[in-house]
Protein backbone atom coordinates (compact mmCIF):
# COMPACT_ATOMS: atom_id res chain seq x y z
CA UNK A 1 0.00 0.00 0.00
CA UNK A 2 1.36 3.59 -0.85
CA UNK A 3 2.08 6.30 1.06
CA UNK A 4 -1.30 8.19 0.39
CA UNK A 5 -3.59 5.83 0.59
CA UNK A 6 -2.72 5.00 3.94
CA UNK A 7 -2.90 8.62 4.62
CA UNK A 8 -6.35 8.66 2.87
CA UNK A 9 -6.90 5.33 5.44
CA UNK A 10 -5.91 7.36 8.42
CA UNK A 11 -8.09 10.48 7.15
CA UNK A 12 -11.25 7.87 6.67
CA UNK A 13 -10.46 6.45 9.87
CA UNK A 14 -10.09 9.77 12.06
CA UNK A 15 -13.49 11.23 9.87
CA UNK A 16 -15.25 8.06 10.94
CA UNK A 17 -13.73 8.24 14.49
CA UNK A 18 -15.00 12.50 14.52
CA UNK A 19 -18.54 11.13 13.35
CA UNK A 20 -18.65 8.52 16.02
CA UNK A 21 -17.82 11.31 18.83
CA UNK A 22 -20.11 13.11 16.70
CA UNK A 23 -22.83 10.00 17.36
CA UNK A 24 -21.75 9.84 20.85
CA UNK A 25 -21.97 13.09 21.81
CA UNK A 26 -25.54 12.81 20.60
CA UNK A 27 -26.19 10.28 22.58
CA UNK A 28 -24.80 11.47 25.53
CA UNK A 29 -26.80 14.66 24.11
CA UNK A 30 -30.34 12.39 24.32
CA UNK A 31 -29.51 10.39 26.82
CA UNK A 32 -29.09 13.39 29.01
CA UNK A 33 -32.05 14.48 27.58
CA UNK A 34 -34.07 11.05 28.24
CA UNK A 35 -32.92 11.29 32.18
CA UNK A 36 -34.05 14.81 31.77
CA UNK A 37 -37.70 13.56 30.56
CA UNK A 38 -37.27 10.63 33.53
CA UNK A 39 -36.70 13.48 36.44
CA UNK A 40 -39.63 14.98 34.70
CA UNK A 41 -42.14 12.28 34.81
CA UNK A 42 -40.90 11.11 38.36
CA UNK A 43 -41.58 14.87 39.84
CA UNK A 44 -45.22 14.02 37.32
CA UNK A 45 -45.55 10.85 38.98
CA UNK A 46 -44.75 12.73 42.33
CA UNK A 47 -46.90 15.19 41.80
CA UNK A 48 -49.81 12.98 40.79
CA UNK A 49 -49.01 11.16 44.13
CA UNK A 50 -49.62 13.37 46.25
CA UNK A 51 -52.88 15.09 44.13
CA UNK A 52 -54.05 11.78 44.62
CA UNK A 53 -53.40 11.92 48.29
CA UNK A 54 -54.83 14.72 48.36
CA UNK A 55 -58.30 13.96 46.71
CA UNK A 56 -58.06 10.73 49.13
CA UNK A 57 -58.36 13.48 51.96
CA UNK A 58 -60.71 15.58 50.36
CA UNK A 59 -62.72 12.29 49.98
CA UNK A 60 -63.02 10.94 53.38
CA UNK A 61 -63.50 14.46 54.85
CA UNK A 62 -66.11 14.34 52.30
CA UNK A 63 -68.05 11.37 53.50
CA UNK A 64 -66.85 12.79 57.49
CA UNK A 65 -69.27 16.08 56.39
CA UNK A 66 -71.85 12.87 54.95
CA UNK A 67 -72.03 11.17 57.79
CA UNK A 68 -72.31 14.43 59.78
CA UNK A 69 -75.08 15.25 57.63
CA UNK A 70 -76.88 12.33 58.19
CA UNK A 71 -76.22 12.23 61.70
CA UNK A 72 -77.62 16.11 61.35
CA UNK A 73 -81.15 14.72 59.49
CA UNK A 74 -81.55 12.15 61.45
CA UNK A 75 -81.26 14.44 65.18
CA UNK A 76 -84.22 16.88 62.94
CA UNK A 77 -86.07 13.71 61.67
CA UNK A 78 -86.39 13.24 65.38
CA UNK A 79 -86.99 16.69 66.45
CA UNK A 80 -89.62 16.33 63.99
CA UNK A 81 -91.48 13.81 65.93
CA UNK A 82 -91.07 15.33 68.93
CA UNK A 83 -92.87 18.33 68.11
CA UNK A 84 -95.34 16.39 66.08
CA UNK A 85 -96.00 14.47 69.22
CA UNK A 86 -95.76 17.44 71.17
CA UNK A 87 -98.66 18.92 68.77
CA UNK A 88 -100.37 16.33 69.29
CA UNK A 89 -100.23 16.59 73.21
CA UNK A 90 -101.31 19.72 72.32
CA UNK A 91 -103.90 19.08 70.53
CA UNK A 92 -105.04 16.69 73.15
CA UNK A 93 -105.08 19.28 76.08
CA UNK A 94 -106.93 22.07 74.03
CA UNK A 95 -109.45 18.87 73.75
CA UNK A 96 -109.89 18.23 77.07
CA UNK A 97 -109.83 22.48 77.99
CA UNK A 98 -112.54 22.49 75.71
CA UNK A 99 -114.62 19.76 77.20
CA UNK A 100 -113.73 21.51 80.46
CA UNK A 101 -114.91 24.37 79.48
CA UNK A 102 -118.05 22.73 78.38
CA UNK A 103 -118.57 21.39 81.44
CA UNK A 104 -117.97 23.95 83.49
CA UNK A 105 -120.99 26.16 81.34
CA UNK A 106 -123.23 23.18 82.04
CA UNK A 107 -122.21 23.25 85.83
CA UNK A 108 -122.45 27.08 85.43
CA UNK A 109 -126.23 26.67 84.31
CA UNK A 110 -127.19 23.97 86.77
CA UNK A 111 -125.80 26.67 89.51
CA UNK A 112 -127.74 29.25 88.04
CA UNK A 113 -130.75 27.27 88.22
CA UNK A 114 -130.27 26.11 91.45
CA UNK A 115 -129.70 29.64 92.84
CA UNK A 116 -133.39 29.94 91.37
CA UNK A 117 -134.53 27.42 92.99
CA UNK A 118 -133.13 28.54 96.12
CA UNK A 119 -134.70 32.06 95.14
CA UNK A 120 -138.07 30.11 94.89
CA UNK A 121 -137.39 28.35 97.69
CA UNK A 122 -136.49 31.40 99.53
CA UNK A 123 -139.31 33.11 98.87
CA UNK A 124 -141.41 30.37 100.25
CA UNK A 125 -139.95 30.00 103.08
CA UNK A 126 -140.30 33.87 104.17
CA UNK A 127 -144.35 33.65 102.57
CA UNK A 128 -144.22 29.94 105.16
CA UNK A 129 -142.40 31.83 108.08
CA UNK A 130 -144.61 35.19 107.84
CA UNK A 131 -147.79 32.27 107.84
CA UNK A 132 -146.01 30.88 110.65
CA UNK A 133 -145.12 34.01 112.80
CA UNK A 134 -149.11 34.41 112.45
CA UNK A 135 -149.94 31.28 113.72
CA UNK A 136 -147.33 31.53 116.43
CA UNK A 137 -148.55 34.91 117.44
CA UNK A 138 -151.82 33.45 117.62
CA UNK A 139 -151.33 30.38 119.14
CA UNK A 140 -149.17 32.35 121.93
CA UNK A 141 -152.49 34.86 121.98
CA UNK A 142 -154.04 31.53 122.68
CA UNK A 143 -151.95 29.96 125.23
CA UNK A 144 -151.36 33.36 127.45
CA UNK A 145 -155.13 33.47 127.48
CA UNK A 146 -155.33 29.97 128.56
CA UNK A 147 -152.44 30.47 130.76
CA UNK A 148 -154.43 33.61 132.28
CA UNK A 149 -157.78 31.60 132.87
CA UNK A 150 -156.14 28.96 134.20
CA UNK A 151 -154.21 31.23 136.83
CA UNK A 152 -157.26 32.73 137.16
CA UNK A 153 -158.59 29.25 138.30
CA UNK A 154 -156.28 28.80 140.36
CA UNK A 155 -156.54 32.25 142.15
CA UNK A 156 -160.32 30.84 142.72
CA UNK A 157 -159.18 27.75 143.73
CA UNK A 158 -156.87 28.87 146.48
CA UNK A 159 -159.79 31.71 147.05
CA UNK A 160 -161.89 28.71 147.71
CA UNK A 161 -159.32 26.82 150.04
CA UNK A 162 -158.77 29.52 151.89
CA UNK A 163 -162.33 29.94 152.48
CA UNK A 164 -163.68 26.24 153.03
CA UNK A 165 -161.18 24.09 154.93
CA UNK A 166 -163.43 21.00 154.42
CA UNK A 167 -163.13 20.77 150.76
CA UNK A 168 -159.40 21.00 151.24
CA UNK A 169 -158.73 17.35 149.41
CA UNK A 170 -161.08 18.17 146.51
CA UNK A 171 -159.09 21.75 145.82
CA UNK A 172 -156.40 20.36 146.11
CA UNK A 173 -157.10 18.30 143.68
CA UNK A 174 -158.48 20.99 141.49
CA UNK A 175 -155.12 22.89 141.82
CA UNK A 176 -152.77 20.38 140.76
CA UNK A 177 -154.95 19.67 137.78
CA UNK A 178 -154.66 23.53 136.81
CA UNK A 179 -151.49 23.50 138.05
CA UNK A 180 -149.94 20.83 135.96
CA UNK A 181 -152.09 22.40 132.54
CA UNK A 182 -150.15 25.48 133.11
CA UNK A 183 -146.74 23.63 133.27
CA UNK A 184 -147.63 21.58 130.16
CA UNK A 185 -148.93 24.63 128.86
CA UNK A 186 -145.66 27.14 129.87
CA UNK A 187 -143.64 24.47 128.43
CA UNK A 188 -145.60 24.20 125.18
CA UNK A 189 -144.82 27.75 125.08
CA UNK A 190 -141.20 28.01 125.67
CA UNK A 191 -140.85 24.70 122.88
CA UNK A 192 -142.93 26.88 120.30
CA UNK A 193 -140.40 29.54 121.31
CA UNK A 194 -137.23 27.83 120.54
CA UNK A 195 -138.78 26.63 117.19
CA UNK A 196 -139.36 30.26 116.02
CA UNK A 197 -135.36 31.10 117.31
CA UNK A 198 -134.13 28.10 115.42
CA UNK A 199 -136.43 29.45 111.91
CA UNK A 200 -134.62 32.76 112.47
CA UNK A 201 -131.46 31.63 112.86
CA UNK A 202 -132.04 29.90 109.75
CA UNK A 203 -133.63 32.53 108.04
CA UNK A 204 -130.04 34.44 108.76
CA UNK A 205 -128.14 31.75 107.98
CA UNK A 206 -129.96 31.92 104.84
CA UNK A 207 -129.78 35.13 104.02
CA UNK A 208 -126.14 35.52 104.77
CA UNK A 209 -125.16 32.18 102.44
CA UNK A 210 -127.05 33.66 98.97
CA UNK A 211 -125.30 35.98 96.94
Amino acid sequence: MSQDAIIAALARLEAGQAALRGDLSRLEAGQAALRDDLARLEAGQAALHDDLSRLEAGQAALRDDLSRLDAGQAAVRDDLSRLEAGQAALRDDLSRLEAGQAALGDDLSRLEAGQAALGDDLSRLKSGLGALGNELAATRSALMDRIDRAQHSVDLLRDDIVVNYGAADRTQRIAKGASDETRALADEVRAMQRQIAKLRTDMDQRHGGSP
